[in-house]
């Protein structure tokens, strides 16, 4: 009964021989059998509880068929050593061998359902899981119970009644046994369990359910039972706040309190056969709200993953962007200085143009730093600055550019207010759009080739600040998706640089956004500081 090289490792389970493992398997099935041996009908094992067969299951689900003899071996002795073998020796190797052949083919069609031994992670793992065990439970049933009734182990007018009995014990141990089973034994998701018995809410709720059990045992005689509705608390609770880890732990639970208080605490006769498929009922109600709850978690997981590679492609693109004017100035100006060495002139030009690219080095070690801050924590260096002056200056770094391509730099910014702002975030917006801007025009008649920067005031205490061409201005289906990230008019473009500015300017309190017109025009606005927020400061 060793696992194969695919087997997920369950506890010390596999560092034990073949033989021990299957000795640890046995002990343990029969133990689970001798527990659970509560209101039997005829001396046989007709229960409303059989956790055994959920144990068995989940071990055919690690290791496979192997385990067949030692479960085989476990149902023959939990006859004698639990119900003294009542039937005989002949009969109980037949009847073992009928409760054998039935669990396997529940087990051999969940094995085909879950071929890559992953269960209870979806709502439709969970379906298909209660359709196998409850259809395979019954069919057994009816076999086990007519293999009872034509020998007279079982009175003719009686088998009803044995097969309602064996039938929700079966069904009820495996659903609500199984998946806790399945959780201890499986080692991926055993992480998430035993952090939870360390936790003070867990523990709290359990106290709950123990308080709400006492008060319906203890009221049964006046209420019959109609009280189990405020069961739902505690276990609804401990699924929304842990899981399906949460879910499995207290349904359990309830079940060995339910049959402990039935049959050795109050020692009541009840319809054991009705409460336990509302045990059921409860426990399936609280393993779909924790695979819901697991199923949430593990998308928001996934869309935080997914979230954080756009951000990081979408700093790689706007790194690229940035970095590509200062290190064109770079290659530039060390062009200039390779040819006035190369004329053996060390004068004053010599000296202009390292120090341009010395800045321009600056510039760019800044843009990296400032732009990795903001994309991993979207954390800015805010500074007070004058508006105007800083897309002044960022709108004339355009001119040479644009005047060899022969467009007009129109700069109207010479309104005089203050803003806190990342300068460098904030160039990062303007070149985008200025670039943008002057790549619009290229298929316009010469003489109309311009771009114009403006400045006012708006309500609110804000700024707007507006780039605009002379192109043909984007269409209203084109703006829904320009500020898509991967969606881009341009041949080679990455469709990021806009998507990167708009959250620049929403960060610093502003809004980005393109307007329908005849030409192109894009507008942001900033919030500036007033009076009172430089006494604040």
């Amino acid at each position: 009964m060793t696992a194969d090289h695919q087997s997920p490792v369950p506890l010390s389970f596999l560092r034990l021989s073949g033989w021990q493992q299957g000795i640890v398997f046995i002990l343990f099935y029969v133990f689970l059998d001798w527990v659970s041996y509560v209101k039997p009908l005829f001396g046989f094992n007709i229960t409303p509880w059989d956790p055994g067969p959920a144990f068995g299951l989940v071990c055919w689900l690690q290791y496979g068929r192997r385990i067949s003899l030692p479960w085989y071996i476990a149902l023959i002795i939990c006859e004698y050593v639990t119900r003294g073998a009542p039937e005989g020796f002949t009969a109980t190797l037949l009847l073992s061998a009928v409760l054998m052949a039935g669990y396997a083919a529940i087990a051999h069609t969940l094995t085909r359902a879950y071929p890559k031994k992953k269960i209870f992670r979806t709502r439709r793992d969970l379906l298909i899981w209660l359709g196998v065990v409850g259809v395979g439970s019954l069919v057994l049933s009816a076999a086990y119970i007519a293999a009872l009734t034509l020998p007279g182990y079982i009175p003719q007018d009686q088998w009803v009644r044995a097969y309602i009995r064996f039938g929700v014990g079966e069904i009820v141990g495996i659903t609500v046994s199984m998946p806790l089973f399945w959780i201890l034994l499986n080692p991926h998701d055993r992480g998430k369990f035993f952090p939870l018995l360390f936790s003070a809410e867990i523990w709290a709720d359990i106290t709950l359910l123990l308080l709400l059990l006492w008060m319906i045992f203890t009221l049964v005689g006046i209420t019959e039972f109609t009280h189990f509705y405020f069961l739902f608390l505690p276990l609804v609770w401990a699924a929304a706040r842990f899981g399906l880890a949460g879910a499995c732990l207290q349904a359990f639970l309830l079940q060995i309190i339910f049959i402990t208080a039935v049959e050795k605490v109050f020692a009541i006769d009840v319809p054991v056969d009705e409460l336990q498929l509302l045990v059921a009922v409860l426990g399936l109600t609280t393993f779909f709200v924790g695979v819901v709850v697991d199923e949430q978690r593990q998308i928001s997981e996934e869309l935080r993953q997914t979230i954080r590679l756009a951000s990081a492609g979408e700093m790689a693109a706007a790194l690229a962007h940035e970095l590509n004017q200062p290190m064109a100035a770079f290659s530039a100006y060390a062009t200039a200085c390779e040819n006035l060495l190369l004329q053996g002139k060390y004068d004053q030009l010599m000296v202009d143009a390292v120090r341009k690219m010395l800045d321009q080095s600056k510039r760019a070690t800044n843009v990296v730093k400032r732009l990795r801050d903001f994309f991993r924590t979207g954390a800015m260096h805010l500074e007070k600055k004058n508006i105007a002056l800083l897309v002044a200056h960022c709108a004339e770094s355009f001119v040479p550019q644009a005047k060899s391509q022969g467009v007009t730099v129109i700069i109207d910014a010479d309104t005089d207010v203050a803003a806190l702002v990342d300068e460098i975030q904030l160039e990062v917006v303007m070149r985008n759009l200025l670039t943008n801007a002057i790549e619009s025009v290229q298929a316009c008649a010469a003489e109309e080739k311009w771009v114009r920067v403006t400045m006012a005031l708006t309500m609110g205490h804000k700024v707007q600040v507006s780039v605009e061409d002379s192109g043909s201005g984007i269409s209203e289906a084109l703006s829904e998706r320009l500020f898509k990230s991967f969606s881009s008019t341009k041949p080679r473009g990455m469709g990021l640089g806009l998507v990167v500015s708009r959250s620049i300017i929403e960060a610093h309190g502003g809004n980005l956004w393109v307007e329908h017109a005849d030409h192109g025009i894009f507008k942001f606005t900033l919030p500036v500081m007033t009076a009172n927020d430089d006494e604040a400061k």
